[in-house]
């Protein structure tokens, strides 16, 4: 289930729904508290969405931070006093990790993936000499009966 899922009345709802059928439910929540952060992360990916697609970036993000907003009024975060039986990661300031009850592979992957993320834009360049040892590489193992 793909949500925004702010409450534990909703997380409720969706437990209430798998559990009965044997699905194993893990919530992710990933939280910003840093404003600057915050800030960078609507103006670097969220105006650039579909939902904002023909707006002027100025507009977006204003409509952007009001919804953050009013989400901010309503949520329920994970928490352990609360939710130690739930299977959560919890992302906070996006790289601060908290890990609970992870009870299975795909849990486990999807933790060690998002762990792994690399939000800032990073440029990735290779000199001649690398080329040449990934082509013999390559090359090598094409060779290799299967």
């Amino acid at each position: 289930l793909d949500a925004t899922n702010t409450t534990r009345e909703r997380r409720d709802m969706i437990l209430d729904r798998c559990l009965p059928e044997n699905i194993k439910v893990m919530f992710i929540e990933s939280a910003l508290d840093d404003p600057t952060i915050e800030e960078n992360n609507i103006k670097e990916h969220k105006i650039r969405c579909p939902d904002y697609q023909g707006c002027e970036p100025d507009t977006a993000f204003k409509d952007f931070s009001e919804r953050i907003t009013n989400y901010k009024k309503a949520y329920q975060t994970l928490c352990l006093d609360l939710d130690r039986e739930l299977s959560f990661i919890r992302v906070s300031n996006i790289t601060q990790f908290h890990i609970n009850n992870i009870s299975c592979n795909v849990q486990s992957k999807s933790a060690y993936f998002l762990m792994n993320i690399r939000t800032n834009t990073q440029l990735l360049s290779t000199s001649p000499d690398t080329a040449r040892v990934r082509s013999i590489r390559r090359v090598a193992s094409e060779e290799i009966p299967t």
